[in-house]
């Protein structure tokens, strides 16, 4: 099982070694051939729908709340500081073929990313109370959610890979700045994670238990 879990981290890590290197080949052919490089946040369902392929990213916070749905108090996990960059995919889908068809975009780089991003425990938050209906209260450690979450038995229980409490400690900021401006005028944004959130968790309470969406968790 341990061997399981390195092979599944090297494989996440190999995969981000991958995209940067297929970066840099792309950069070293940018001066004869016309190139737009997209850099997409964590994809997330579609704005509108609330449709997506896999419950991934985000989801997991919902398959947390999904299975202590049964407590009084749901608590946060972590302090939460870090920024949730959570993107629908038609908002990523619609940006990329336009940036990348647009003369504007030769030679640029684009984080198709939140340009007012929530932070995680913000996220949590809006997910608790659109899915349970309540808010959460008290903090639970991260270092005893790495420790629960290192175990098998509960991590399929709940549902949730422990790599995806790294979203809690990822502080990253991604200038959004060429996306933005190229786009003016396009009538494609990047909405709010505040105005989707209803139409991800009905997705979610609609599909929750289809086995084809959730992740295969060792």
């Amino acid at each position: 099982m341990k061997q399981n879990l390195q092979w599944g981290n090297l494989l996440k890590i190999t995969m981000s070694e991958q995209k940067y290197e297929a970066e840099v080949l792309v950069r070293e052919i940018a001066h004869v051939v016309p190139t737009t490089i997209i850099r997409p946040g964590v994809v997330r369902g579609h704005s509108k729908t609330g449709e997506t392929t896999k419950f991934d990213g985000p989801y997991f916070m919902l398959n947390i709340l999904d299975r202590l749905s049964f407590l009084p108090v749901i608590p946060f996990i972590g302090n939460g500081l870090a920024h949730g960059n959570f993107v629908p995919v038609d908002y990523v889908i619609k940006a990329s073929l336009y940036l990348t068809h647009q003369e504007i975009g030769v030679g640029k780089t684009y984080h198709l990313t939140d340009p007012s991003p929530f932070k995680m425990a913000e996220v949590y938050g809006m997910l608790c109370r659109e899915y349970l209906g309540k808010s959460p209260k008290g903090k639970l450690p991260l270092i005893f959610s790495e420790m629960s979450l290192s175990l098998s038995f509960i991590r399929k229980w709940l549902r949730v890979e422990k790599e995806a409490l790294h979203y809690n400690l990822c502080v990253a900021y991604y200038d959004t700045t060429n996306a933005e401006a190229d786009l003016q005028g396009s009538g494609i944004v990047c909405p709010p994670f505040d105005e989707t959130v209803s139409a991800m968790v009905h997705y979610y309470k609609t599909h929750k238990n289809d086995k084809e969406k959730h992740l295969h968790i060792v």
